[in-house]
């Protein structure tokens, strides 16, 4: 899931909040794809620590 999320990063930083707004209007019900949208703008720590927490609450 790491090397994922780097991945994922340098392809999805250049989005702005409104493309993420419209993917989840888009795709309402798919929430783990929204929660994965919002966790790829962020980058550094708190990105590492929010995809941590969801991968705990999908795991339980």
């Amino acid at each position: 899931m790491f090397f994922l999320s780097h991945f994922c990063n340098v392809l999805f930083v250049p989005f702005n909040a409104t493309s993420v707004k419209n993917e989840r209007s888009a795709r309402s019900g798919g929430k783990l794809r929204n929660s994965m949208y919002l966790i790829l703008i962020m980058n550094g720590r708190e990105g590492m620590e929010m995809e941590m927490e969801m991968e705990d609450k999908l795991q339980k």
